[in-house]
């Protein structure tokens, strides 16, 4: 008998074998998990069953996948129960408990060796990988997004920057702030989704799509087109509205870049449009510290300050915590190569500016 992924309920664990499997496997198995601490609590909370699958060629541990990018589908992630370690183990749980990877089709992870990922090649980065264990960084347990696990670098030497000023460090906190409470709000869909799951043993994917709305997006199909309101607030209305909150002065920077779609701005002749960055300031923070914003501005007209590339670098960033997929959030990022102009990846006709910022 083949087994059938369809009939598998959602946060479930099953042992699937050609054999009965014995009730001494199927409870050491699943003490292994419920008594370690370093696997999420969800994990220590699913059912277990066996399951008869004439096709696998030794037991199987196998659980149902609920993350975004498999909606509609039936796949699931297995891994053999010989030899089995804790980091393998570790990874199968995160990947059973992943809610919003975009990952489709079966994923096959042997113990102690690369996973086999079948369907749809990811549309972003957030590949899973397993490697060797002793230079490399598997995601923590439980953590909301994709599972990444990727080598570390050598890191390149570079000359110590300046201490930001103020209101850069102002900003940064801000974005800081911003990506928390981003992460905080997707930890809460993220506990409801599995609580659901662990409840119903439900399919959740109407769950995931009333919860995410507005809000992240997962797996979208196409691009979005991006407005700039009278609130001076930036909104990508085709993914239900989604604000992209950034402060003042990364959202001054984001405007003018709007602004030169179709030519962009090489870098190093920023100093040419600062007055222009001046006027889209003025109107996005009126009442701003115009000494304040004087240091600022000019150590991002400075061609040998770092400054505006992290502030470039903190914009990309203001996007990705809203968007999973890495390739569509890089093309409402500016980017470009050094010494050519720099620009955003979106088309004239999909970005909307109130009549002050006329293009």
């Amino acid at each position: 008998m083949t087994m059938d992924k369809s009939a598998l309920r959602f946060g479930t664990f099953y042992i699937a074998s050609k054999q009965p499997v014995g009730s001494d496997v199927l409870n050491n198995t699943r003490k292994s998990i419920v008594i370690n601490s370093v696997f999420p609590s969800e994990a220590r909370s699913m059912t277990w069953e066996t399951v008869i699958d004439d096709e696998a060629p030794e037991p199987m541990l196998t659980a149902r996948l609920m993350n975004v990018g498999n909606k509609g589908r039936d796949a699931v992630v297995q891994m053999p129960l010989n030899d089995v370690d804790i980091h393998s183990l570790l990874l199968f749980v995160d990947v059973a408990l992943d809610v919003f990877g975009t990952h489709s089709g079966d994923i096959i992870i042997p113990s102690r060796h690369k996973p086999e990922i079948y369907g749809e090649p990811c549309a972003c980065e957030s590949q899973v990988l397993l490697g060797d264990q002793d230079d490399s960084v598997l995601a923590n347990p439980g953590k909301a997004g994709p599972i990444i696990k990727g080598r570390l670098g050598a890191r390149a030497k570079v000359a110590a920057e300046p201490e930001p000023d103020w209101l850069t460090r102002q900003e940064e906190h801000e974005i800081n702030d911003i990506e928390a409470r981003q992460h905080e709000a997707l930890e809460k869909i993220r506990s409801a989704i599995l609580n659901y799951v662990l409840t119903y043993h439900a399919d959740p994917a109407h769950l995931i799509d009333e919860l995410l709305q507005g809000k992240y997006v997962v797996g979208a199909d196409g691009l979005s087109t991006l407005t700039v309101n009278g609130d001076m607030d930036i909104v990508l209305q085709g993914y239900d509205e989604l604000p992209v909150k950034m402060p003042a002065l990364h959202k001054s920077i984001y405007i003018l870049f709007l602004k030169h779609l179709d030519d962009g701005i090489v870098l190093k002749r920023f100093a040419d449009y600062r007055a222009e960055l001046e006027d889209i300031y003025a109107v996005v923070k009126p009442g701003r510290n115009e000494s304040l914003a004087r240091v600022t501005l000019d150590n991002l007209c400075d061609p040998m300050s770092e400054t505006l590339h992290q502030y470039l670098s903190k914009i990309k960033r203001c996007f990705a915590t809203v968007i999973a997929d890495k390739d569509i959030a890089a093309r409402y990022s500016i980017a470009g190569r050094p010494g050519q102009p720099y620009r955003i990846g979106l088309p004239r006709d999909m970005v909307t500016l109130p009549a002050v910022f006329a293009m």
